[in-house]
This record gives structure tokens, sequence and C-alpha cells, in this order.
């Protein structure tokens, strides 16, 4: 799915005559495209897709597709094995929480946004089609050959043709309606989901939905979903209770912990064997083989968050959709379960701790789980457009952070059983890895938490003993990582000493983490170390960098703070949690936080910043507050950013805009040429642009590969000494663009100067300034 912030379209010009001989030249107008400009993102891991599923459905043995929160539409045309996410194709991201196959080619999905969605070649594509209310819908299912949605402040959609339009019923109150299912077309019952005990739970109908009535038996508990085995028996389950009926939903008996805990949906496989879907603390499947009078328990991944339903696809197999974004299937009634989709090996799925991309295309990915967890290093070799689990991973259990300088020596800070109190290193790019003892006596744990590795023979790390009189210290290494010795001169080993950035070998820069922020500098290499006032500095602070002596930006609580005098003083540039920051030398860089903060990317050191939105969900399931921005690594085409469930997400960025040079000689008249966008390598694209010219008026684009400047009807043309020219039209605002250039074909440097009839200069021909557009390789 794509998330592309794009400027406003180019306007082409209309050319009155080409005329060009040079081959060059004639490039300049070949295959127009704007050039590129804004943010792209795709999945890196796991794929396809990682954001909560919360349906899927099969219109046979083969097609199925699975939705959920974020516009995920993922899809399979082998039963299930394998699965493809379907790009966004509505131009919004809403959430989608339910999916109906009409056929194999028509498809029907609701979800927050415009709310109901239609797909009418096998879940390719899907338009978004117009509904007479407004609110987001949380479920869709067929009521006789009706389809019937249900959501906000009580809202009923019902359609009688597919999908392509709906018709309001009357709500049975104004509360979240989560799920529904219905007997016949005429018969329904619906469940709310709001936690509020004076609220009415559930309600039935038995005309279609005109009217409702509150459902005997049924406690207000935040309901979830209700379930019918057959005409007369169903379920409603809720928070933490399930209800049975027997009479089609006219009561309902409270079966208190006779049911599965937390149950949140069941499949009935035949008329004893039913499997339900667990929600709540962690991912589980029972089974029951009686009727219901046991269960035993099938699946249970306490990291997955949940299984949000089950489906019996044509041909008996058995799909489970999870909170992760994980697919399970089986194949024998629900005995065993097959994971479907790039989950982690092991299938916990922790969270992505550190990210660390490198100019070589390589990148890591690092996570902060306890224990031998197979996927807790995941490498990429395409700029972190993917990733898989590494084959030698260092020997660490949490990943505090992971520095490479250049593309053979590298740095990891963590914790494992046998890297306390060192710093791990590779010098073959990451296929081996050696501890390096940091110089701790102590009886305590010392924990090495943040790393500067200003070149490859000077490493200084932070580091942390969490006991009970907690040390924090910064130790620094002269001879490539080796060895470490003790870098404390002027710093209070009681203050949490947590960012560190170095400039240089002898210029650094640490700060403390806590309700005051503290920043000390050094300009000796660590030998001694002097405070910095850091007035206007935020709390809580999680990272530091500096750019040079003078730029710095810190990630704080209350978001990022930068500086342009070393310290001395700091204003606030961007506000909301920040939790890490990456940037690289050049200015550009991503400081991302929770929902709150988001994820912020700036292309002039912290000056300014730019939102970006993510194509994934912004809460975790098992904890009540927004967490999954937790990592992110800058490389030289754009960035990955890391969160919970070892999601990773790669955001293309274009490279910032480039002008080709001017060359000036401008005049008479207010014409000027510019040539604007990418470098004009191999697969760059540059826009050509002529301002100021009498609405309508002609225009001339002239251009030599050499220059020969010379007077000409009261100007100086440049390009020569023979020049070739192009003639357009302005516009009505006397404009010419000429989008997309395509860049390559060099080294090579074309000349080009734009002249325009004007009636407002002495000889009627304005000129403007000339530019050098340079070609490269």
């Amino acid at each position: 799915m794509l998330s592309p912030l794009v400027r406003d379209g180019a306007r082409s010009a209309a050319p009155l005559s080409l005329g060009w001989s040079l081959s060059l030249a004639l490039a300049l107008v070949a295959s127009p495209a704007a050039a590129g400009e804004g943010h792209e993102t795709t999945w890196a891991h796991p794929l396809p897709a990682g954001n909560p599923l919360y349906g899927v459905a099969f219109s046979d043995a083969s097609l199925g597709i699975a939705v959920g929160l974020v516009g995920t539409v993922i899809r399979t045309i082998d039963g299930g094995d394998s699965w493809s996410s379907v790009p966004d194709t509505l131009g919004v991201l809403p959430d989608l929480h339910g999916v109906v196959a009409i056929d194999s080619s028509t498809w029907v999905a609701v979800g927050g946004g415009a709310g109901t969605y239609r797909s009418t070649d096998g879940g390719a594509t899907w338009t978004e089609v117009p509904r007479p209310a407004s609110g987001g819908l949380r479920s869709l299912a067929r009521a006789g050959a009706d389809l019937v949605a249900v959501g906000e402040h009580g809202l009923v959609l019902r359609s009688s043709d597919a999908g392509q339009s709906w018709t309001v019923s009357p709500p049975p109150a104004d509360v979240l309606l989560t799920a529904q299912a219905w007997l016949d077309a005429a018969r329904g019952i619906v469940v709310a989901g709001d936690f509020n005990e004076l609220a009415t739970p559930a309600y039935r109908t038995t005309d279609g939905g005109q009217t409702w009535s509150s459902l005997a038996g049924v406690t207000p508990s935040g309901l979830r979903n209700v379930v019918f085995l057959d005409a007369q028996s169903g379920f409603v389950f809720g928070e933490s209770s399930t209800f049975r009926t027997d009479d089609a939903g006219q009561s309902f008996a409270d079966l208190g912990q006779a049911f599965p805990f937390y149950a949140l949906d069941l499949l009935p496989l035949t008329s004893q064997r039913w499997l339900t879907a667990q929600f709540g603390e962690g991912a589980e499947i029972a089974l029951t083989t009686d009727g219901g009078q046991q269960f035993s328990l099938q699946y249970d991944q306490s990291q997955h968050g949940g299984v949000t339903s089950l489906e019996e696809a044509p041909g008996g197999r058995v799909v489970a959709t999870l909170m992760s974004g994980m697919i399970l299937t089986s194949d024998d009634a629900g005995l065993t379960w097959t994971p479907r989709l790039d989950d982690a090996v092991d299938g916990e799925g922790p969270t992505i701790a550190r990210v660390e991309l490198l100019e070589d295309g390589r990148a890591f990915a690092a996570t902060n789980r306890l224990g031998p967890l197979v996927e807790r290093w995941l490498v990429s070799d395409d700029g972190g457009r993917t990733f898989s689990a590494g084959a030698t991973p260092p020997p660490a259990w949490i990943f505090e952070d992971v520095v490479f300088r250049g593309g053979q020596l590298g740095f990891v800070a963590g914790l494992g059983p046998s890297t306390l109190h060192h710093v791990l290193r590779t010098q073959d790019g990451g296929q081996t890895w050696t501890t390096h003892a940091l110089p701790f006596t102590g009886p305590g744990t010392m924990t090495p938490q943040r790393l500067a590795v200003p070149s490859p023979t000077r490493v200084y790390v932070t580091a942390m003993d969490g006991g009970t009189q907690p040390q924090h210290r910064v130790y620094r290494s002269k001879d490539g990582g080796t060895t470490y010795e003790d870098a404390m001169t002027g710093l209070n080993p009681g203050l949490p000493w947590r960012g560190i950035s170095f400039v240089d070998d002898q210029t650094g820069f640490v700060a403390t983490d806590g309700f005051t922020t503290r920043l000390f500098v050094t300009t000796d290499g660590g030998d001694q170390w002097t405070e910095r006032a850091a007035t206007g500095i935020g709390s809580r602070l999680r990272h530091l960098w500096f750019g040079d002596a003078n730029l710095g930006l810190a990630a704080c609580f209350e978001g990022v703070y930068r500086t342009v005098d070393g310290g001395a003083t700091f204003s606030l540039a961007s506000p909301g949690t920040a939790w890490d920051l990456d940037m690289r030398p050049d200015g550009r860089g991503v400081a991302l936080g929770t929902a709150e903060g988001g994820v912020r990317w700036t292309a002039n050191g912290g000056l300014s910043w730019e939102t970006v939105e993510l194509p994934w969900h912004d809460w975790n399931p098992l904890a009540a507050i927004p967490f999954l921005h937790t990592a992110v690594g800058v490389g030289p085409d754009g960035f990955v950013v890391g969160g919970g469930f070892s999601n990773l997400v790669h955001v293309a960025v274009a490279p910032p805009i480039v002008c080709q040079p001017d060359l000036g000689f401008a005049g008479p008249g207010a014409l000027t040429l510019s040539v604007c966008g990418e470098p004009l390598a191999a697969g760059g694209h540059a826009d050509l642009r002529v301002d100021g010219a009498p609405p309508f008026a002609a225009v001339f684009v002239a251009a030599a590969t050499t220059t020969a400047p010379a007077p000409l009807l009261g100007g100086t043309l440049v390009p020569g000494p023979v020049p070739h020219f192009l003639a357009f039209a302005a516009d009505h605002g006397g404009v010419v663009d000429l989008p997309g250039i395509p860049g390559g074909a060099g080294p090579l440097d074309v000349h080009a100067q734009a002249l325009a009839a004007d009636p407002g200069v002495p000889l009627g021909v304005a000129f403007s300034n000339a530019v050098r557009i340079e070609f490269l390789p």
C-alpha cells in the first residue's frame, strides 16, 4: 500500500515544432514524466503486510482475500498457501473490518473512510461505493440474498444488488455495532461493543431490520461477536463471557466460565466439532469434538495478540486471521496450524529496537526481546525494502544500538548471556562477531547502550548498570573497538548518560536521560568533559545528533529540539514525542515517536519537518498505549521504520531538488529559465520551466553543447555557435513547462536559453538567463 505525498502536477507545454537535430536535445522532450517528489511506503517485513487482519473470505478453493486495518488487503490464488499485498487503489487508507465474496470476480468490503468498497476483478482493484449515511462500519454479513453492514452509532446498511447501492435501516440504538448474524433475510441479531453498563448490548429483528428488540439474557460486557450453529442454536461472545441461545435468539443463557475465556469467533465444522478463536491474552485456537462440553488448545502464541476470525474455505481448509497480521491454515480440521506469511520463525514477532542502513544497500534490524529468538537479527540486501532472518546474528538478546562505519566495520551494543560488559564488533560486514570487554569491575551488569563511531579507530559508548545503586559510564576505544577505557573525567557516574554524538575524533557531546536534560561537550576526544547550558532543551532525551560543532538535534519527550550554537541554546523544531532519531551527514533524517509524535522527515538538518503517513496501525492491541513507531534507520534513498510484531516499512524518498547552474546573460525582458529536479544521472528527471513571457506568446528554447555568447536583437544569445531551437506557446500565465527531462547518457553538458516574442521590449524579443544542463552517466 502506498501513502504518497505528491506535489501539484506540472502543466505540459504544447510544442509548435520540433526542429531539433541534436540527438541529446531531442531527449529533452522524450518520454515526459514528472520528476519524483514525495514518499512511497512499502512493507519490508513481515510480507506481504503486518497490520491486524479482521476478516477473510473465499470465493472458491483457490481465491481468497483478507482485510485489515489501514487499508490492508492481501490476496491468495492458491488456497492460502501464499499471499500478496493488493496496492491501495482507493486513494485513502481506510480500516477494513469485513469482506464478502459474491463470486470469483465480485467482492465487497466495509470499514472506515467512505465505508463501502467493491471490486469486480477478483480483488485486484477496489473502488468506493456511495452510501446514504456516514459512519465507520465494523461488520459485513449475508442476510439471505442481501448484504448487511453495521457500525458506528447504530448504523445499519442493506444492499440487495451485491453492494452496488445501499439503503439505511432504522438503527437499534446509538451504540457501536461490532458484529451481526442472520438466520435468513428477515431474522438477525446485532451486538454492541460499547463498554457501557447502561447500554443495551444486543438486539434482534424479525422483519429485516425495520424494528429491533433487546435480547433477553445478554448483559453488557463489550460484546464482540454473534455466531449461529444452525437455525436454532448460537452464541454471543463478550469481553469475558459467553451467552447461548437454543431458540433462534429469543432468549440467551450466560455460560459463565464453561466456555473458553475471551472467545471471539466460533466455526462449526460438524454438529459436534467446533473451533473457537480467542482474542485477549494472546492468540489461541481451541477445539471441541463433543459440542462444547470440553475444549483442547490447538494453537497458542501470546505475542500474536489474538485470533480475529475463522473461515472454512471451499474444499475444507480452515483459515484464521490474527491481530499480528499473520494468516494460519489447517488441513486437518483444526488439529494443527501452519503459518502462511513471512512472520518471525519462532512465531513471537518481537519489537524492532534498532535499524541501520548502509550505503551499499545492506540493512540490519535488531529486536529487543529476551530469549534465544531466531529472528532477533534481520538483514536486507536491497536497501531495506525486504528483510529476512540473518544467518549469523550477533550473540545478543536485547539490542540497544547498531552502528556501522563503512561496509565492513560494525558495532553492536546490547545484552545477552555472553555480552555483559561487552561491545560486539564485526570486521567482515556482519559475517562474524567478536566481543570486546568494557573495563567495569562492579557487582552489577553494565549494559552498553549508545554508540558513536566517528572514525575507524575511535569508538565511544555509553553504558548503564541497573543495580540497586545504578552507575552510568562513558567509555572510549582508540584502537577501533579492540580495547576500551573509561572516559568519565568531568562526568558524574550517578547521572543517566544516554545520548552521545561525535562529529570527529575529538569533538563530541553526551546528554542525560531524565526530567532535566544535561549536556556535556569534549574537544579532546573524551579526556575532559565540560557542561553546556542547553537552555530550552526538553526532558527524557532518547537520542542526540550533531552534524558539526554547532548544529545539533535532540529527540525528547516533548519533541525534537535544535541547536545552532553547539548546545548553548535549543529551540523546539518539531513538537510531539520523539523516541528515536536518525540523521545523515547531509542533513536528511527522521524522528519518530508514538501516534502523537508520528514519523517526521527533514531534508535540511531539522530546520523544517514533514509528517509521513505509514501504512500500519498505531495502536498496540496488547497494551493501552500507542507505540508502534519504535526504531528508524536512514539510507541513501529512503528510510526504514520498525515497530511491534517485527514490523518494518520502507519509505522511499525522492532526492533533494537540484537546479542546474545559472550562467546569467538575462535580458531584456523578465523571461527566466530554470531546470530543476533530480540530478540528471540515469533514472533521474528534471523539469524545464520558462516564466515571464507574455500570455500565449511564442517561446523558443535554444540549445547547444557549447557556448558562444553573441549580441542578438538587443540581447545576448549564449548557446552556439549554431544552436538548435524548439518552439512552444506559453500558457495564459506566460509559462512553459517541459516536465520529465530524462537523465543519463553523460557526461555531457547542454547549454539552453529561452527567447520569447515580447512587444514590451525595444526589439520585440525577450531573452532569459542561460542554463548549463549537466547530464551524468
